[in-house]
């Protein structure tokens, strides 16, 4: 009988052993993120359309009264730029690692101006730019990240359909370059 109750508690223990690393596991293994989903909107080192509504939208939860444009990068050649003339209303970046971390955002208000001027570096890159300055650069906020891969989010507020013609030309002419 006592060793019947040893047997069980042990078999409880090493299955709770087995449970708790493979919930801690799945986000390691799992396939659906965010970022290999963004994937199939098209190219890298590019603005894409996010729909926030439909079976289309491959990330969920977004808000619909927001529209989103999203870009893949790799920082393994060099930096990242993104340059966007944004509107008055609402906005703001985020900058997220390959595993959808968010590492850095900002947004109008903390920006302190309206447009978006933004470089995600590497340390080792941001070294480089600051021995060899750039001038295209003065003006932007440049942004030392320790990743190699990630995308970066842009979100503006759309709180009237009237409003949405300029949001989207604002997100359309959003610029994300290497270099």
């Amino acid at each position: 009988m006592k060793r019947l109750a040893l047997y069980l508690i042990g078999g409880l223990l090493l299955g709770g052993i087995i449970h708790i690393a493979v919930v801690l596991l799945v986000p390691h293994f799992a396939t659906r993120d965010a970022y290999g989903a963004l994937a199939r909107l098209g190219p890298d080192d590019v603005f894409h359309a996010v729909p926030a509504e439909g079976g289309d939208t491959p990330i969920a939860g977004l808000d619909p009264r927001m529209a989103y444009v999203a870009c893949r990068f790799s920082l393994a050649d060099r930096p990242l730029h993104i340059f966007a003339p944004m509107t008055e209303d609402f906005w703001s970046a985020a900058v997220f690692d390959d595993r959808g971390n968010n590492l850095y955002s900002l947004n109008d208000r903390t920006a302190g101006r309206r447009d978006l001027d933004l470089v995600v570096a590497t340390p080792l890159q941001v070294l480089r730019l600051r021995e060899n300055p750039q001038p295209a650069l003065d003006n932007a906020i440049v942004v030392e990240l320790p990743m190699t891969a990630g995308f970066v989010m842009l979100r503006a507020f759309v709180g009237d359909p009237t409003l949405e013609p300029p949001v989207s030309k604002a997100l359309a002419e959003a610029d994300c370059t290497a270099g």
